[in-house]
């Protein structure tokens, strides 16, 4: 099974990112879905959720929220931004100590972007790194 986690704070960050875990059921229907917060409160539901100390500057909570996901889980994970929406299920991190993704497409307006954008992953494990582009479409929300 698969995992996929998104950093949320905030009802309009949470809304997003129930999109994003929409597509992600629709395209993975076995998919495990994870949310990690800082909101004391805030639940996204269909996810399981994860919680972290408050009072980070959102950037740095968001590489917190992975490493808390990360710790807690033991498990490979892909992280998603939640303006993502997935369209086929990304691969089982089976052998990979950690995936990197970015985008090369980023900024402007919506109406100048492609209807699918596709996400770059670079994977390092035992094996060393390799670096995969192209492979997955991404999608602008």
């Amino acid at each position: 099974m698969t995992s996929y986690a998104w950093f949320v704070r905030g009802a309009k960050h949470a809304a997003l990112a129930q999109t994003s875990m929409a597509a992600v059921r629709r395209a993975d229907p076995q998919a495990r879905l994870i949310v990690a917060t800082d909101e004391a409160g805030l639940v996204v539901p269909g996810a399981e959720m994860v919680r972290f100390a408050p009072g980070l500057p959102l950037m740095v909570a968001n590489v917190e929220a992975q490493l808390t996901v990360m710790w807690s889980h033991r498990t490979p994970v892909w992280f998603i931004d939640t303006d993502v929406l997935i369209l086929k299920p990304l691969p089982e991190q089976r052998e990979e100590g950690i995936t990197v993704t970015w985008r090369d497409t980023v900024g402007g307006e919506i109406e100048d972007m492609p209807g699918e954008l596709h996400c770059n992953f670079f994977s390092n494990s035992h094996n060393g790194p390799k670096v995969r582009k192209r492979e997955h479409e991404r999608a602008i929300v």
